[in-house]
């Protein structure tokens, strides 16, 4: 439907079927990755990309991928060059680039960050306030969220601990699209 969603862009804007740009999603920051791996030995071109702009859009996704039995590949900045963010065998690149949001609760020093938040936008954004995350790492293109999903360590967070030492909570969606929020204390809501 041609319904217009917070991100200022219809439903049909985000549903992406276009051969090229569905063509552009068969790489990370890895220039290596050629066609004989993305078109021979891997299906690396997604059958369709999606970019939910909340989290009952990316739950409904993962809800429907799931009963469809359509393979699931999340895809943030792909900033990283280890092609965790390319598709091995098509099915749904889920781009969680529109889950941007950063907001700043200055009075309990906690930030809020979408999974599509950038770490520069983060920074910048913090830096404003006069605040800053606790540890970064050393490629600020990427996004908060793929740092913390795959170690949280880097250059610049070594003698400050990972990423994982300063989140508080961390609210997940399960293949299935449940919703579950992991806390820093071993509860889960």
């Amino acid at each position: 439907h041609g319904e217009k969603s917070e991100a200022g862009s219809t439903l049909n804007d985000r549903v992406i079927t276009d051969t090229f740009l569905r063509g552009e999603a068969d790489r990370d920051q890895n220039v290596y990755l050629g066609t004989l791996f993305t078109r021979v030995l891997t299906r690396a071109v997604p059958d369709v990309i999606f970019q939910p702009v909340s989290l009952g859009e990316a739950a409904r996704a993962l809800r429907w991928a799931r009963e469809a039995r359509v393979p699931v590949t999340l895809r943030g900045a792909a900033s990283a060059a280890m092609g965790g963010a390319v598709p091995n065998d098509g099915g749904l690149t889920l781009d969680l680039s529109l889950l941007d949001q950063i907001d700043l609760d200055a009075e309990d020093s906690v930030v809020v960050v979408g999974a599509g938040a950038r770490l520069r936008t983060i920074h910048q954004r913090l830096a404003v306030e006069g605040r800053a995350l606790t540890v970064y790492p050393s490629n600020l293109g990427g996004t908060l969220i793929g740092w913390f999903v795959t170690g949280g360590i880097g250059m610049n967070a070594y003698g400050c601990g990972r990423a994982l030492d300063s989140v508080r909570a961390a609210d997940v969606l399960l293949p299935a699209g449940e919703h579950v929020r992991f806390h820093d204390d071993g509860r889960l809501d």
